[in-house]
């Protein structure tokens, strides 16, 4: 088949474990948490310069007003097994 590609990266899939509303957008978000539940793999933290550049830690999430939003975070705390927060969020 031509045009076939193969990316050299898995994704990560998991769930948010409480309702995430919108918040603000533009610049980092320092005070809200999402906590996620991964079904398999894991989350790394990273610097702002690295998070600002666009390249890593960008999820999809449907927040609790039903909107999708795109965003990255900075520092992934692991919580419990397959479970982390994720804090320093660029929305």
């Amino acid at each position: 088949m031509q045009g076939k590609s193969i990316l050299p990266i898995r994704a990560v899939i998991g769930e948010t474990v409480f309702d995430f509303w919108s918040g603000p957008t533009a610049y980092f978000d320092i005070v809200n948490t999402l906590r996620v539940k991964l079904y398999s793999g894991e989350l790394t933290s990273l610097d702002e310069n690295t998070i600002l550049s666009g390249r890593a830690n960008a999820i999809a999430i449907r927040n609790g007003d039903g909107d999708w939003e795109v965003l990255q975070f900075c520092t992934a705390t692991l919580v419990d097994t397959g479970i982390y927060d994720l804090t320093k969020l660029l929305r």
